[in-house]
């Protein structure tokens, strides 16, 4: 199958000529793919933040987010 390379305007400039269906369910599918990607990156830091305080006895549940942010705070200043 033969690769087509087009431009991002050169791809913006066709999606506007598709009818207002069309690009509607293009925008949904792309905005769907970006925030599955997103959700995605903040399941691995959360889940990265979790192992990180049972592998120190801290119930990551259990702290608020000012709570969280000292403790991110403390860990990366613990080597100045």
């Amino acid at each position: 199958m033969p690769r087509l390379e087009l431009t991002n305007d050169q791809i913006v400039n066709l999606v506007r000529q598709l009818p207002k269906k069309e690009k509607g369910r293009i925008i949904r599918d792309m905005i769907l793919t970006e925030d599955e990607l997103f959700l995605k990156i903040m399941g691995t830091g959360k889940q990265r933040f979790n192992n990180f305080c049972r592998k120190r006895n801290i119930n990551a549940n259990g702290l608020n987010a000012e709570e969280k942010e000292k403790l991110i705070d403390d860990v990366l200043h613990e080597a100045d």
